[in-house]
């Protein structure tokens, strides 16, 4: 095989560098994923190489491969990937301004759950990759919505804990897709909504409080309590 030096010119293990080549394919797909951490290696050059990034962890991979074979689960579970600019960027009259993505108030998932970080990951990386690569109001912008639009949940606890799960699921696996300006529209609506609370969904409130006992000293009092204001 052809001696494998670092395509990056001013790296120490390129040609022009004197470091020398490296011994093994894995070790020259590791040492170009450092690269892709400092924003030394583009699409067009890896492409020129014979190498891509994984859909799953973004590192380095060669052409030919599907993903790392750590990552082959979590790819299945993202089902078809779709390479970073691939997908049309909205125009800027279809996005929020800056000035309404950060005016909107909506309660965010703060922690990741173990079954939904490859999807997240994914997203997160594509939407920084494209507003790296493209450096355009567009693309940063999607990067701006991408934490309101997929990451939104509603509050109740326990309660909604598998609901919130799901739609972020959906929500992640849809941004993927492309569908920015649907998600947006979607919270939006969603934000200047009433909550809904029927005699089911209040009976399951209550139930939920006196499991945590939070209902047990009303239930048991001598007395009506006092006024509030």
């Amino acid at each position: 095989q052809a001696a494998l030096y670092c395509p990056v010119l001013t790296c120490r293990r390129s040609k022009v560098g004197g470091g020398g080549s490296y011994a093994s394919r894995k070790m020259w797909l590791e040492h170009l994923d450092d690269h892709i951490g400092d924003f030394s290696l583009d699409h067009q050059l890896l492409r020129s190489i014979g190498v891509k990034m994984c859909p799953v962890c973004r590192g380095c991979i060669l052409k030919g491969d599907r993903a790392h074979p750590e990552c082959l689960p979590a790819l299945e579970e993202l089902g078809d990937p779709t390479e970073v600019g691939k997908l049309p960027v909205p125009e800027m009259g279809k996005l929020p301004s800056h000035e309404a993505i950060a005016s909107m108030k909506v309660p965010l998932q703060r922690f990741i759950p173990e079954s939904l970080q490859a999807l997240w990951g994914k997203a997160f990386k594509d939407t920084v990759d494209r507003a790296v690569q493209q450096n355009t109001p567009e693309a940063w912008t999607l990067l701006a919505m991408l934490p309101k639009a997929c990451l939104a949940t509603k509050k109740g606890g326990r309660k909604h804990k598998r609901a919130n799960r799901e739609g972020i699921k959906k929500r992640l696996q849809r941004w993927i897709k492309g569908e920015y300006v649907e998600l947006w529209k979607e919270l939006k609506a969603a934000d200047g909504a009433p909550p809904k609370c029927d005699d089911k969904t209040r009976v399951e409130r209550a139930t939920d409080l006196c499991g945590m006992g939070r209902f047990c000293t009303l239930l048991v009092a001598s007395s009506v309590a006092g006024a509030s204001s």
